[in-house]
């Protein structure tokens, strides 16, 4: 079972396809704070990382592009700190890529580009915080269940999409797309949604 392509995730509304990247985020973060535990500062940039993306699939109007791109920095940095092992280093990538799908959604909101065009670098963003996500969890149990989870997530956002609205998306686990590991699948990849990382 395959991940949606770029093409795929092109075809929603942009906070949808941030949402969508938020979720494959969210299901490895805790793999990087397990392996970067010495780092407390690192494993606080990639979750500021994915809150300011959450925030924008969220709806709220405080997010500013000038605060999602030092987000995005931060994460960056962090896969970039030292050598960690590759799912610690893949799980921050995908903090990173979340951050940079919202800053290409927001950056679209700021200018009368092409839309289209900008859309296209908001799914790039988000298809890598998948892809490197995967690769986060690939060698654990609930690799497969990733894939579903994720497809599953894809599903929901577009079925929402139908609507013909950029809707604000809750990604509670009480939200439209539910559970970040639904069908009882092992919650050990994912960190409490709630959680707070500085």
């Amino acid at each position: 079972m395959s991940l949606p392509s770029r093409e795929d995730l092109a075809k929603l509304p942009s906070r949808a396809i941030v949402a969508y990247a938020v979720r494959c985020a969210r299901r490895v973060e805790s793999r990087y704070a397990a392996a970067m535990s010495h780092r407390q500062d690192l494993v606080a940039a990639v979750g500021r990382a994915i809150r300011q993306a959450e925030r924008f699939a969220s709806g709220e109007d405080t997010v500013v592009e000038g605060a999602v791109a030092d987000a995005a920095d931060g994460a960056a940095r962090a896969a970039h700190a030292e050598a960690v092992a590759d799912v610690a280093d893949a799980a921050a990538r995908a903090a990173h890529a979340a951050a940079r799908a919202v800053h290409a959604a927001v950056d679209a909101a700021h200018a009368a580009g092409d839309a289209a065009h900008v859309t296209t670098h908001t799914a790039h963003a988000a298809a890598f915080a998948a892809s490197f996500a995967a690769f986060a969890a690939a060698d654990a149990p609930s690799a497969a269940a990733y894939v579903r989870a994720t497809n599953n997530d894809f599903q929901r956002l577009t079925d929402l999409a139908r609507a013909g609205e950029d809707l604000a998306i809750s990604l509670s686990e009480d939200g439209p797309l539910g559970p970040l590991w639904p069908n009882g699948a092992s919650q050990a990849q994912s960190s409490p949604h709630s959680a707070e990382h500085g």
